[in-house]
């Protein structure tokens, strides 16, 4: 499924395209050749205009084994389409959460300050964009938005979730909904179901901290007082079963 990008998301990654623009590739390409990467592959990554390399094709490349030490100035050649398929909800990967897991072999350091607060820019954008959306759709598990821009270490989950705290949406309180009644382990209530949370210590403890917190749940119980009591920002009447969704959140949150 592609979305269209609106005009800040689209700003942000014309800047990225520009910020990036110095960096190039050539081969080999830092990837495993024997099993994971073909020649033919290669080939095509190398000659087609970044701009238009297709999702499963850049997947092909994320999740490539590659040396101890990926090579920096090559991943910084292909950030910029990482991101803009992030916002078109095509992920070049079999798992939203591991969009951006090679951050982890670099470090702050390794980038420039607008590098780097640029892909801040694109977490925080990203955030505020899924958390005012909710859908069915698999790329909007917002448990798996988390543990994707924290991959990025530009971001840390206390600041998405302070974040998530001040956002009064009736979207926010669904995508809650989702993480307080459903994300949790059955046979470790205090683990996550997503086993990508284990990439990422304290993940789930920090959440599970957040969600119990008595002051987090007394203002998201005020979000919706006003919503069943009012209704939308626009004055109407709420939907029957985002009601019911509410309702059950309201009596799951502490006092």
């Amino acid at each position: 499924m592609s979305t269209m990008m609106t005009a800040d998301r689209k700003g942000l990654i014309d800047a990225a395209y520009t910020l990036f623009s110095n960096y190039r590739i050539s081969a080999p390409l830092d990837v495993c050749h024997f099993c994971c990467v073909t020649k033919q592959e290669e080939n095509e990554m190398l000659r087609t205009p970044l701009r238009e390399l297709p999702s499963d094709l850049l997947s092909t490349y994320n999740h490539s084994a590659t040396t101890d030490s990926p090579e920096l100035e090559e991943y910084k050649y292909f950030l910029p389409r990482f991101l803009e398929l992030a916002f078109l909800d095509e992920p070049p990967t079999h798992s939203s959460e591991l969009t951006l897991w090679r951050m982890r072999y670099y470090s702050q350091s390794d980038f420039t300050k607008d590098e780097w607060q640029l892909l801040r820019s694109f977490c925080l954008l990203y955030f505020d964009w899924k958390l005012n959306h909710f859908s069915s759709y698999a790329y909007d598990d917002i448990v798996c938005v988390l543990l994707m821009l924290c991959n990025s270490k530009t971001v840390s989950l206390s600041e998405l979730l302070q974040k998530w705290q001040a956002t009064d949406s009736i979207a926010a309180l669904q995508h809650l909904h989702f993480v307080v009644l459903h994300a949790w382990s059955t046979t470790r209530p205090h683990k996550l179901k997503n086993p990508f949370e284990e990439d990422l210590p304290d993940f789930s403890e920090t959440l599970r901290n957040w969600i119990d917190d008595p002051k987090v749940g007394q203002q998201f119980r005020g979000y919706i007082e006003r919503y069943i009591m009012e209704g939308d920002k626009a004055g109407e009447v709420i939907e029957e079963d985002v009601s019911y969704l509410l309702d059950l959140l309201y009596d799951c949150l502490p006092y």
